[in-house]
């Protein structure tokens, strides 16, 4: 349940200081990339105090960087003309950029552990092999998409190539899910409440944003098809 907290966090940070987060971006980035700093620093030199207990889930495991790419998504399928939506937008890009920030701690602590794992010759099970491919196919998607988050990058791309590369985002999503599943799929066999609770978050939220999508193309090729009609009789 840490992700939908997590979500409404952000959420919530997004509606309320998003003037803040689109004039001092730069103080955000900062902030994230000391998130993702400390994270690092408590997971390779382990401490127990309260920062350590409460960062470490949230930092490496990525559930605070997937929320924040979660409200970047959903952004993209808020109704037209809402006022949430003229909130949010001028926001979605500096957004996708702390969740790519902090998603940093995620990929260089678990590449660490299972690095460390296949030098020993260890044996991985066969869902966490198959979470371990689609996270380097996720990367090589990843990068890409953050890059062109940056506006700077984003000004020098034409803008049919820039679109071209965000269709990239619905297959990344759904291999994110997938990856997800795999690394809970040996808990989900030993019957988890944690696993099954998490996996439910993820699969609530993943999910709603299919519908929501899925009504948006709709909608979208319902307005195409009404303006080349009058096209047509015009």
């Amino acid at each position: 349940m840490s992700f939908i907290v997590c979500c409404v966090l952000v959420t919530v940070l997004a509606l309320v200081a998003h003037k803040q987060i689109k004039r001092y971006s730069w103080v955000f980035y900062l902030i994230a990339t000391i998130t993702c700093s400390v994270g690092l620093y408590f997971y390779f030199f382990p401490v127990q105090n309260v920062v350590a207990r409460f960062l470490l889930p949230i930092d490496h495991k990525g559930i605070l960087a997937t929320a924040f790419l979660t409200v970047v998504i959903f952004i993209g399928v808020l109704p037209e003309g809402s006022k949430y939506r003229k909130k949010l937008v001028p926001i979605r890009a500096e957004l996708s950029i702390i969740g790519s920030i902090l998603i940093i701690s995620h990929v260089i602590s678990y590449s660490a552990l299972y690095i460390a794992q296949l030098l020993r010759a260890a044996a991985l099970k066969s869902a966490v092999e198959v979470a371990l491919i689609l996270s380097v196919v996720l990367t090589i998607i990843f990068v890409p998409l953050a890059i062109t988050s940056i506006n700077a990058v984003r000004k020098r791309m034409r803008l049919a190539t820039w679109k071209r590369l965000q269709k990239l985002t619905y297959p990344f999503l759904a291999l994110t899910y997938a990856h997800i599943i795999a690394f809970l799929f040996p808990s989900l066999l030993q019957l988890s409440m944690h696993a099954f609770l998490t996996c439910g978050a993820y699969t609530v939220v993943f999910g709603l944003y299919t519908v929501l999508r899925l009504i948006r193309f709709k909608k979208s090729a319902s307005s195409a098809r009404t303006i080349k009609g009058e096209s047509i009789v015009q």
